[in-house]
């Protein structure tokens, strides 16, 4: 049997079927097969071009159902002929093109089945075809029925994988989503020797917006400072909303200076701009602490602590400003 190249539902499908079944590329590379296929040509290997392992072909190979398919990307039916162990075997077969999205020739079906010696002079009927090609287009119409669903499936699943790592207010990163990227870009910090920040970055008196107005409020402010903040960073760092009315920037392969900076600028954008809400514009300001650390060796809890140490102390000192700390101490 091949390494399977197939899809899960497709895989299982085919490899119950005694028809014979090869997925064949464009090149006429073989792609993939099933237990049937294999036992008719038992030196067939994945890679191998479709007609090396057909060598005793007696039939035109031009004129094979898969070349014939491949060649008018319709699909094409007929009987061909090989010599297996001296004896000639006769095949019904159809060649069936697969498409891309965007129309462009993916790979080819080849379904076989083996012709018994009383039917094998018989021709192909004008107005449908035999009984046995009416098995293969039927097989081949289940397999594409199973693809279909399955990338259906595929694409409901990363629909379920976005959703779960992603604030459905604000369109930023999660928690969970800060938790997976931060732990990977420490990693990668000690691995390179490349230093990295965070902002701790928490909107002052949310609670107010909530309270004395409503939550729409409070929902158009957070969704504000998201998309400042957004803007304000670089492409190659990682917004999330760490949770309530916190968010949290990964800035890999960032410096002191810079990130302080940053923060700065991004509190001063919060600061001048205002938050069209149906109760009139809002003024909103945000407390921001950072951190910033060069150790080849990184102690992950104390790092995001001391943005949040750095996030208090901005609090606590009137609020509307920004503290830098750097950690240097290294562990282990």
């Amino acid at each position: 049997m091949s390494e399977s190249h197939l899809n899960r539902p497709n895989r299982l499908f085919i490899d119950a079927a005694s028809i014979q079944v090869a997925v064949v590329l464009p090149s006429l590379a073989i792609k993939d097969y099933n237990g049937a296929f294999h036992q008719m040509f038992r030196n067939v290997r994945v890679g191998e071009n479709f007609f090396a392992i057909c060598r005793g072909l007696i039939s035109d190979q031009e004129e094979h159902p898969l070349a014939r398919a491949r060649k008018t990307e319709h699909e094409a039916c007929g009987q061909v002929e090989f010599v297996v162990n001296g004896e000639i075997v006769r095949l019904e077969t159809i060649g069936f093109p697969l498409f891309e999205q965007d129309s462009r020739l993916s790979s080819l079906l080849c379904l076989s089945v083996e012709v018994p010696p009383a039917h094998a002079e018989n021709p192909v009927k004008k107005n449908g075809a035999s009984a046995l090609t009416s098995a293969s287009q039927s097989l081949t119409a289940e397999i594409l029925q199973l693809s279909q669903l399955n990338a259906e499936l595929q694409r409901k699943n990363e629909e379920l994988r976005l959703l779960a790592l992603n604030d459905s207010l604000t369109g930023l990163l999660n928690r969970r989503a800060f938790s997976i990227n931060y732990e990977r870009e420490l990693r990668r910090s000690e691995r390179y020797r490349h230093s990295i920040s965070l902002l701790f970055i928490d909107i002052d008196h949310f609670r107010d917006f909530n309270n004395t107005y409503d939550y729409d409020t409070g929902d158009a402010v957070l969704k504000n400072v998201a998309k400042i903040i957004f803007e304000v960073v670089r492409d190659t760092d990682i917004v999330t909303r760490y949770g309530g009315e916190e968010f949290v920037v990964i800035l890999p392969e960032t410096g002191l200076n810079y990130v302080h900076k940053v923060a700065e600028r991004l509190r001063v954008r919060v600061e001048n701009g205002k938050v069209a809400t149906r109760h009139g514009e809002m003024a909103v300001t945000v407390s921001i602490g950072t951190a910033t650390t060069y150790s080849p060796k990184i102690d992950d809890e104390k790092f995001l602590n001391t943005a949040v140490g750095a996030l208090h102390e901005a609090k606590q000192s009137g609020r509307n400003r920004t503290v830098s700390r750097e950690m240097t101490e290294q562990v282990g």
